[in-house]
């Protein structure tokens, strides 16, 4: 009687032995972690199996690789017999006894039985459980999700604040230095525009936002301002204060927004550019949403198709709002109001085709509505089929079966109803060893969140080459480009890492034996 009880206090906490004679369920929250950071017990079995096909004899024996191949199973070197660890540990009354009390002994067909196992979502649930043991749980790590948009908002604060900050710079060094703010010719044509705009110029070819923030649309200002401009360019052209080059430059801005054609298409722009500006920035986002881009996309096209119907009730509008001028001396040759109606429909016609051009494949947003987590409740009383058979048909290298499962999986457990996206699921998964469990889940949230749902990203990319490769430095070598593109790029991730040059000097500094002295001793 003490030899065995002497046997059983020398077994290993993670063993089979052990976990079958004092249930994992009666240990104290110590000895369940320790379990857990010991991990599945494997020791080496002893298993053969002997069976004859087609008066063949075939033997076949226990491989050790099966423990690397599936990080859940365990096995028992008394019984000789594999289990599943998860499954051991908070087994019930539903669990398969052949992998938590017998075990497994069959070699023949144990592929076919793992692969049966690891889709019932009683394993998935016992290996979530096992993940969450001893941390906060899923739900609590997925509200980070309310942190993620609050930081999507706050960086939008930050560029404005960043842009205001660096126009705040430019006046306060002109003001230091006793400079005038206002150039003699601030066009963007001038040579010589002015110490300030120079100095905001000289920041927008260096900074990102304050570029993106100066190339803003001149249509709705020129249309909201078309009067303002008419008389000063008249004033300009009638006065004999300036030279002759500016009263013929002033003329010919009063004949363009006197012409009829000029003022039409004026005021479809003016209607047009609104939605475009808008679409414009909700693409152009490096966190975007792939759910509501769909949304997006057809309210646009939704907009376009209103401002093609109202073309004819645009150019009565035209008439009615015409200044009353005194008319041109010259007759000019107009385009007619049913050639005006045919180009602006044209117009429409382009925009909502190549909008649809672009966005036609539209099977990658539908996937995303599988995962997102304010349908969760509502898929998992009627499982979205639709969307799963959609998603199957666009990525078919997916396994359809299991991928339910798991997401069935997912829907019905409510620590994962509080997900804010595709990004911060694949994130908990990751983070709790669960890739294993839920495989097709993981390769899913992979392809969604590694595919671009919009050309912004290369399209940027582009731009940053444009600006480091230029005509003097065409000589320039892979690495050194590459480096300056990465740098340019990720220039908010160098800005986040709180010792960057520090690292930079210390690799800078053990490349070589350097001249001057940069390691301490």
């Amino acid at each position: 009687m003490m030899a065995n009880l002497t046997s059983e206090m020398l077994l290993p906490p993670n063993s089979v032995r052990s976990l079958q004679m004092y249930p994992f369920a009666r240990r104290t929250m110590e000895e369940k972690v320790q379990v857990k950071e010991l991990g599945p017990d494997k020791p080496d079995l002893v298993i053969s199996q002997q069976t004859k096909e087609k008066s063949k004899v075939y033997k076949r024996s226990f491989c050790r690789s099966w423990f690397e191949r599936k990080s859940w199973l365990t096995g028992c070197g008394v019984a000789n017999a594999l289990f599943c660890f998860p499954c051991l540990l908070f087994k019930s009354d539903k669990c398969d006894l052949t992998w938590t009390q017998s075990g497994q002994t069959d070699l023949k067909h144990l592929s076919e039985r793992i692969k049966k196992h690891e889709r019932s979502s009683l394993h998935m649930e016992n290996c979530v459980k096992l993940a969450v043991l001893g941390k906060i749980s899923i739900a609590a790590q997925l509200d980070d999700g309310h942190r993620v948009a609050v930081r999507r908002h706050n960086e939008e604060v930050d560029k404005n604040r960043h842009i205001l900050s660096k126009l705040i710079d430019c006046i306060k060094f002109c003001g230091a230095f006793e400079l005038a703010l206002r150039g003699h010719d601030e066009r963007d044509s001038s040579e010589n525009p002015g110490i300030f705009r120079g100095l905001v110029d000289l920041m927008a070819s260096i900074d990102r936002d304050l570029n993106d923030h100066l190339e803003s649309r001149a249509v709705n200002t020129v249309y909201e301002h078309k009067a303002d401009l008419l008389t000063c360019c008249e004033t300009i052209r009638n006065s004999a204060e300036f030279d002759g080059p500016t009263k013929r430059e002033a003329g010919g801005y009063v004949r363009m927004l006197e012409d009829d054609a000029f003022c039409f298409f004026l005021a479809l722009f003016h209607q047009i550019m609104p939605h475009v500006d808008m679409l414009y920035n909700q693409l152009q986002k490096r966190n975007i949403d792939s759910v509501y881009i769909s949304e997006i996309i057809q309210r646009f096209i939704e907009s376009m198709q209103a401002i093609r119907e109202a073309v004819p009730s645009l150019a009565e509008g035209q008439e009615d709002r015409r200044p009353e001028h005194e008319p041109p001396t010259k007759k000019r040759r107009t385009l007619g109001q049913d050639r005006q109606h045919h180009l602006a429909t044209e117009v429409c016609d382009t925009i909502m085709c190549h909008a649809k051009e672009r966005f036609s494949f539209t099977k990658h947003l539908v996937s995303a509505t599988l995962l997102q987590g304010d349908l969760f409740p509502q898929h998992s009383q009627t499982f979205p089929d639709s969307a799963l058979d959609t998603t199957v048909e666009a990525y078919p290298s997916l396994d359809k079966a299991r991928l339910k499962t798991e997401l069935s999986m997912i829907y019905g457990n409510e620590e994962f109803r509080s997900c804010s996206g595709a990004l911060a699921l694949y994130q908990v998964l990751m983070e709790n060893n669960l890739q294993d469990t839920f495989t097709e889940t993981v390769s899913l949230l992979s392809i969604l969140i590694t595919t671009p749902m919009t050309t912004s990203e290369s399209e940027r990319c582009f731009s940053t080459l444009k600006r480091i490769k230029t005509f003097l430095r065409n000589a320039m070598g892979q690495d050194r480009l590459n480096a300056l593109a990465m740098l340019s790029i990720e220039k908010k991730l160098t800005r986040d890492i709180p010792d960057f040059n520090t690292r930079v000097i210390e690799k800078f500094a053990t490349q070589k034996d350097r001249r001057a002295k940069f390691l301490y001793k």
